[in-house]
């Protein structure tokens, strides 16, 4: 894993997907520690296991579904369009099961009360993280 973590930033990525099923956290963790790469210049994403999901879990119960699904369907109620993934058929399944319930008003303000408005990675609404983003080119 740490080999192609190095190769994908000395070609120039700097979105790094892990997850909790993938078992790669601590060593794409050394491998961006290693790069020299500054933080900033990173986008990290990660996927937990759902059952570290938290409180998000409770409406989730309240409708028999899944975590996932309930936030399937909290983003097409907003409106959002979503493109879901995955490569198990039962989750395929999940996935396209999400048009036969709601979520009430309290629900979908409860889970939207969970957004803390900030980023742990840097905030694509701050007029200097755009211009630096806009400013680097990739050399392809």
């Amino acid at each position: 894993m740490h080999n192609g973590v190095a190769q994908a930033l000395e070609t120039g990525y700097r979105h790094i997907d892990t997850a909790a099923s993938y078992q790669n956290e601590r060593s794409v963790g050394r491998a961006l520690a290693a790069g020299g790469i500054p933080r900033d210049e990173l986008f990290v994403t990660t996927k937990l296991w759902m059952e570290h999901a938290g409180q998000e879990a409770t409406p989730a119960a309240a409708h028999g579904r899944s975590v996932g699904q309930v936030v399937l369907r909290w983003l097409i109620q907003r409106d959002v369009i979503v493109i879901p993934k995955s490569v198990r058929p039962e989750r395929m399944r999940e996935n396209v099961t999400v048009f036969d319930f709601e979520l009430t008003a309290g629900q979908m303000d409860e889970i939207a009360a969970m957004d803390t408005n900030t980023s742990l990675f840097f905030d694509h609404r701050d007029p200097a993280i755009v211009d630096q983003f806009s400013a680097r080119r990739i050399n392809v």
